[in-house]
C-alpha cells in the first residue's frame, strides 16, 4: 500500500501464463468515481488493461471499498508490478508470469490438448481418479490410427447406446477432445466426444457435461497395443 486507503486483489486464475486473458478484481477503499490500472514489467515495459477497470454494483467477495474488474493479458514471462489507483489511494501487486503454454493441436473435428494445457486446466485430476496421472502429448499419427480402429470398437459394444441411429454411424456429428494421460506408467489416450459443446470453446477447454445421453461418451486408447477400454456414455436426466 502507498496510502492511508486499502487495496485487495482477487485473481481468478491459479498459474499466470504469458499472452493469456487474466481476470483480477480489486476492492478498493475510496470516495473517488475514477480507477486506473496498469502493469509494468521488470525491463520497464508497461501494458494497460484489455478491459476494465470496470465498476461492479454488486459482489459476494466480502472485503472493504467499492469493486472494480480488470483484465490483462501479458506479452512476456517475467515478474510484473500490476497497480491499481483512485484518488489518495495506491495499491499493487507482485505476479510472477509464466511462459506462454505449448499450443493445442487441432484438426476440422479434433483437439489434442499439449501436456502443458492439460496440466493447467487439471484434467487428469477426475479421468484418473485415485490413479497416479502425467500428461503427454500425443501425435497426430496416434490420433489417425484411434479414429481407424473407433468404429469396429464402437460397434462391438453396441448395447452402451440407446438412441436412434447407432453412433458409428455418425461420428461425423461429433467433435472430439484428446488428452494423453501417463496412469501407473502406462501412457493411454483418454477421448471426450461429444455433439453439442454447450457454447464452450472446445478447443481450448475441456468440455464436462452430466447427463445427454449418447451425445457425450469417452473411452481411453493405448496406442502402443491399439487396445480401445473403459468406454463411458453419458446417462439420460
Amino acid at each position: 500500500m502507498h496510502s492511508e486507503g486499502e487495496a485487495w486483489a482477487l485473481l481468478f486464475f491459479g498459474e499466470a501464463h504469458a499472452n493469456q486473458e487474466l481476470k483480477i478484481v480489486w476492492r478498493i477503499t475510496t470516495t473517488e468515481l475514477a480507477v486506473t490500472a496498469e502493469a509494468q514489467h521488470e525491463d520497464g515495459t508497461i501494458v494497460a488493461p484489455i478491459w476494465g477497470p470496470e465498476y461492479h454494483e454488486s459482489s459476494t467477495w466480502e472485503r472493504p471499498g467499492e469493486e472494480w474488474g480488470t483484465g490483462f493479458n501479458f506479452s512476456k514471462p517475467g515478474c510484473w508490478r500490476i497497480t491499481v489507483t483512485s484518488g489518495e489511494t495506491k495499491g499493487d501487486i507482485i505476479l510472477e508470469v509464466l511462459p506462454e503454454l505449448a499450443a493445442n493441436i487441432q484438426s476440422e473435428p479434433w483437439v489434442i490438448f499439449s501436456a502443458e494445457r492439460a496440466h493447467y486446466q487439471g484434467i487428469g485430476t477426475f479421468v484418473g481418479n485415485s490413479q497416479t496421472t502425467e500428461h503427454w502429448t500425443p501425435s497426430e499419427s496416434d490420433i489417425l490410427a484411434l479414429e481407424n480402429g473407433l468404429g469396429t470398437y464402437l460397434e462391438n459394444n453396441p448395447e452402451r447406446f440407446t438412441e436412434g441411429t447407432p453412433v458409428w454411424e455418425r461420428l461425423n456429428e461429433y467433435n472430439r477432445q484428446y488428452i494423453g494421460l501417463t496412469l501407473e506408467g502406462k501412457q493411454i489416450i483418454y477421448a471426450n466426444y461429444f455433439c453439442d459443446s454447450q457454447q464452450i470453446d472446445w478447443r481450448e477447454n475441456f468440455v464436462f457435461v452430466l447427463d445427454g445421453g449418447d451425445c457425450y461418451f469417452q473411452f481411453k486408447y493405448d496406442p502402443n497395443s491399439g487396445e480401445f477400454f473403459d468406454l463411458q456414455v453419458n446417462g439420460v436426466a
